[in-house]
């Protein structure tokens, strides 16, 4: 798994309450992404730099924009 730098993964609450973001293997996160909520961030999935993810990413995808559309699957 490859992490770039600046990257946000999770979140919190108010109440202190941590949610959980799973990332599978062999992921590439670009710089600057912001990844927020308990979502599920597939296998084999690149995820390009300033890209806002806020919904889970299937298996083998390629996702880059601000409104995390999914560009193709690998």
């Amino acid at each position: 798994m490859n992490i770039r730098q600046n990257t946000t993964i999770g979140r919190k609450s108010s109440r202190g309450d941590i949610g959980i973001t799973f990332i599978g293997d062999n992921a590439d996160i670009g710089a600057h992404s912001c990844i927020i909520g308990d979502i599920k961030i597939g296998d084999n999935v690149t995820i390009g730099a300033m890209t806002f993810v806020n919904k889970d990413i299937p298996d083998n995808s390629v996702i880059y924009n601000t409104v995390s559309s999914i560009i193709k699957s690998k």
